[in-house]
């Protein structure tokens, strides 16, 4: 019974030794994957308090400036003083890219707002979550080397043909609104003309540039310092082309601070969420996972802003989420493949080593 007890024994502990690796990528990867769902979630929640933000007349660099500062009091500077991380660097690769990650956020930020601001909430996520994972495809390609698979290649076609339907461009529709391409709109401030639109990809662009120094930073430098250099330049410039272009507004009714301190709140979980997610997982793969945020979108607008959706925006959307789904499934079985590809190289090198054994 002792040595069968002992022999037991060891075949566990074996079992464990071979499980915990494999068991630890997974763990590693579904944090990822959860963090950057809960992140798209978040999000939508920061564009309908940028909807009712503009309710209230605050322009939207100033609002873009809000939503900097807020990260860094809520979020980054008391992580920094609690983890006493050092945040001041002697590579100028390091500091350019940090300065970099900076002022593209500020860019991507400020779009980002405007397009809110002028743009039914569904219809601004929607086409942000599918240009954002094309940018971020090709900019990881071209600098940080990451593999382009035929996965990405047919989610980005799918995507690309929801977009088409949603912007709705009219050398492919033509001017004159049908029940099928009209969107039903009830707030005067909306605005679906070509402009409106091209804030929203020029914050795709740059909050995709962004993404791309996040990963080019080497792991010395850590999430917190990352977002502190982030939201700190980013406030900086927002708040001097706020000063320049805007016209103040800094008094503010019971209902507008409210707004701006659910903002504040909810934009400080979101940035902690979606980096956190990017020390996990690729830029591409978290951009894409959390095209959630679209879904939340839709139904924000309709509950709050009474916004109805046509039924290309509907089918547009469709097909985003549907691409975002292929290249999801098609990274978490790659996570399958690989795993298994590593506990048979590790089978087989414990057996090698057996043999090699007198």
């Amino acid at each position: 019974m002792g040595k069968y007890q002992e022999k037991t024994r060891l075949l566990s502990d074996e079992v464990s030794q071979q499980l915990r690796p494999g068991l630890a990528t997974v763990l590693k990867s579904a944090t990822g994957v959860f963090l950057a769902l809960l992140s798209g979630v978040l999000d939508a929640f920061n564009g309908i308090f940028y909807t009712l933000i503009a309710s209230g007349g605050i322009p939207p660099i100033q609002v873009a400036f809000l939503y900097s500062i807020s990260v860094l009091v809520l979020s980054t500077i008391p992580a920094l003083l609690y983890l006493q991380d050092t945040v001041l660097f002697k590579s100028v690769k390091i500091n350019t890219l940090l300065v970099g990650i900076g002022a593209a956020t500020a860019v991507g930020s400020s779009t980002e707002v405007y397009a809110v601001y002028h743009l039914p909430l569904g219809n601004e996520y929607a086409v942000y979550a599918g240009i954002t994972p094309i940018f971020c495809a090709v900019g990881s390609i071209i600098f940080n080397g990451e593999r382009l698979k035929i996965s990405h290649v047919l989610g980005f076609l799918i995507i690309t043909a929801g977009t088409v339907l949603i912007m709705r461009p009219t050398f492919i529709f033509g001017d004159i609104d049908t029940p099928m391409n009209e969107t039903i709109v009830m707030d005067s401030r909306i605005d679906t003309t070509g402009f409106a639109y091209t804030m929203t990809i020029c914050s795709s662009f740059f909050h995709s540039l962004s993404c791309i120094m996040w990963d080019a930073i080497s792991d010395d430098v850590t999430t917190f310092v990352k977002i502190f250099y982030m939201n700190c330049i980013s406030g900086l410039i927002c708040l001097t082309l706020s000063l320049v272009m805007e016209t103040q507004l800094w008094t503010w009714s019971l209902k507008e601070i409210s707004y701006v301190s659910a903002l504040a709140l909810c934009s400080a979980s979101f940035v902690c969420a979606f980096h956190s997610s990017l020390q996990m997982e690729g830029a591409v793969t978290v951009n894409l996972l959390t095209n959630v945020q679209v879904v939340v979108a839709f139904i924000l607008q309709v509950c709050i802003t009474n916004i109805q959706p046509g039924k290309l925006d509907i089918a547009g959307t469709v097909l985003v989420i549907l691409g975002s789904a292929v290249i999801s499934v098609c990274t978490w079985w790659d996570h399958v493949k690989n795993q298994r590809m590593n506990t048979q190289s590790s089978k087989a090198i414990d057996y090698n080593n057996e043999m090699a054994t007198p």
